[in-house]
């Protein structure tokens, strides 16, 4: 048992080394991720939440090495343990959730984002309120990703849910509040509802005049 601790402890050594090489010197920084890895799975289980938190560290690496697959590979493994842990905080499925759905986005597979972003979106607003700034965040994503796939009718509404949540959040002169604008007169000019297009313009246009 101390055995199996004291290797646990040398994986969390391993991982904080890997983290200084990662800029410096990343074909360091992999081979440690990977050994700390591979002793977290072998002494903890390959179900383990703490292995699923060092693939979420190699998937981050990876990321940032535009190594696209290996990144997706591991944040879907990472999530696939944690929906599987009884008890787990929610909130940990809702993060590897956005990573996953960020990457998707980035890659432009909205298909594959949209219900990631959804399940982030469920649970945040479930922790946090449907008002929070993370809320919106979300949002923000989905908005893209309904607009681009032409789900207009999915992107007005979501669109219109960010408006209020940056509303109430920083009053209705805020710059956000003039972008959402600006992205619903889009919307309702693909649907050829120019009235309202005009009016939603000439209003993120007031709020733009006034932040001068």
């Amino acid at each position: 048992k101390r055995y199996g601790l004291e290797n646990v402890k040398v994986a969390e050594s391993l991982e904080h080394l890997a983290a200084i090489h990662s800029s410096l010197d990343p074909s360091t920084a992999e081979s440690l991720y990977h050994q700390a890895l591979s002793i977290k799975q072998k002494v903890l289980g390959p179900g383990n939440l703490v292995v699923a938190g060092i693939m979420d560290q190699l998937a981050g690496f990876y990321l940032g090495q535009e190594r696209f697959a290996e990144a997706e590979g591991l944040w879907k493994a990472a999530l696939m343990i944690r929906l599987k842990s009884p008890g787990l905080d929610q909130k940990d499925i809702a993060d590897n959730s956005s990573h996953l759905a960020r990457l998707y986005f980035d890659l432009h597979r909205y298909d594959d984002a949209v219900p990631l972003f959804s399940r982030a979106l469920a649970i945040q607003e479930k922790l946090m309120g449907p008002m929070h700034p993370e809320v919106e965040s979300i949002l923000h994503f989905l908005e893209q990703c309904y607009k681009t796939t032409g789900r207009l009718e999915d992107a007005e509404t979501t669109f219109k849910r960010s408006l209020a949540i940056i509303e109430k959040n920083n009053g209705p002169d805020h710059p956000d509040a003039a972008r959402c604008l600006s992205y619903l007169a889009n919307i309702y000019l693909r649907e050829n509802r120019n009235m309202e297009a005009v009016s939603a313009l000439k209003r993120g246009i007031s709020i733009t005049e006034k932040a001068k």
